[in-house]
């Protein structure tokens, strides 16, 4: 099940939360343990954090965080945007880069560009009461980073340096350009004044720019979450991790460690701390809390390891959760409920973590009740 419990003050109905997804400034924070970006399926290395992870795989949070962006009738990917430029060296195009590289699928535009003068002109109109324009681009990691200037109709507004050297997402960290854009009027907006920004620059004069999209708003998404993680860990990293983003709305799925490591009153203890935490720092936060999915053994629904956990004991944690989420107003989301007759080994990939096609069941579930089309995933 999902849905807000009447046992607290704070109790935002579906209307509430999809207003607040449409807004421009929310701050949302998404975290937990490894559930919380979910790397299996996608990547054979370990990756600690979420962030550790390339930004374009399809976990069911990175896919969220890209419908929130898209949540935006006036969004369009960078490819899907008329552009033109002056020198014959340059090259734009739909960027042709290994998968999971960038967000939003294959939905950037590339642009290579050897001639310091030249200009990326883009055309843009919205009727958002935002009166901004909202350029997304992907860090560049290799030695053709660039820093480059932004005029809007004539008129200089930023400078943007996209060397992804030493950045999160392995280097492709999105970058997010917040413009002055009147609603209902037609923009151009124009890069240009490229400079090599990469330490050992290409030499031949290379510079490269990911254009991700262009919105009428900005949501930023959080993706915070660490592997092998409790709630006590999260308590004693909650201002690093959610809290020192000021967050409207916080997702957090926790637990799956805590149901092997912790005892259900510390788990109590632990959830209710870091609850009452981000109350602390914004009393008007919406918070959903996430139970981990089944951890059993198929063959030995008995068996209780470091692995494997009896759907008995789990039912203890989770209804932790349950009742720490109608006490405070919370969100509650059944996490196992969304693979009910789903055979296990087509939504789990191992013991707990998701396959590709478990993460795209969860990443509907939710988007569903946010109110986002299920199409914004894609």
């Amino acid at each position: 099940m999902i849905g807000f419990k009447t046992g607290g003050i704070r109790l935002p109905d579906r209307k509430d939360l999809q207003e607040l997804l449409k807004r421009d400034g929310t701050s949302i924070v998404i975290t937990g343990d490894s559930l919380s970006y979910n790397r299996y399926d996608f990547d054979e290395q370990p990756r600690s954090n979420a962030y550790d992870c390339l930004p374009g795989i399809r976990s069911w949070s990175f896919l969220l965080r890209d419908a929130i962006h898209r949540n935006d009738a006036w969004f369009r990917h960078g490819h899907e945007l008329p552009y033109g430029h002056l020198k014959d060296s340059s090259v734009l195009g739909p960027a042709a880069l290994p998968e999971y590289t960038l967000p939003f699928g294959h939905g950037a535009l590339a642009i290579d560009v050897f001639d310091k003068d030249e200009k990326i002109k883009l055309t843009y109109t919205h009727y958002n009461d935002t009166n901004k324009a909202v350029l997304y681009f992907g860090s560049v990691p290799g030695d053709t980073a660039a820093r480059f200037d932004i005029y809007v109709d004539g008129v200089y507004c930023k400078s943007v340096n996209n060397d992804g050297a030493g950045q999160p997402f392995q280097g492709y960290n999105p970058i997010y350009i917040e413009l002055e854009a009147a609603a209902g009027i037609e923009h151009e907006i124009v890069l240009t004044n490229w400079e090599q920004a990469a330490g050992s620059p290409q030499p031949s004069g290379q510079r490269t720019a990911y254009l991700l999209g262009i919105g009428s708003k900005l949501t930023p998404v959080h993706l915070t979450g660490q592997g092998s993680r409790t709630a006590e860990w999260l308590l004693n990293n909650l201002e690093e991790r959610v809290t020192g983003f000021t967050p409207d709305l916080v997702i957090l799925i926790i637990g799956a460690n805590d149901r092997v490591y912790r005892t259900v009153q510390q788990f109590d203890q632990d959830l209710r701390a870091v609850i009452n935490g981000i109350y602390t720092v914004n009393p008007k936060a919406y918070v959903l809390l996430l139970s981990p999915p089944s951890s059993i053994n198929p063959e030995d629904p008995a068996h209780d390891d470091i692995h494997y956990v009896p759907d008995a004991k789990s039912a203890e944690y989770n209804a932790v959760l349950e009742a720490a989420a109608e006490q405070h107003g919370c969100g509650y989301f059944a996490t196992s409920s969304v693979f009910a007759g789903v055979p296990v080994e087509k939504w789990r990939y191992d013991n707990v973590h998701f396959t590709k096609y478990g993460n795209l069941l969860l990443a509907e579930a939710i988007a569903e009740f946010f109110g986002l089309d299920a199409a914004l995933l894609r």
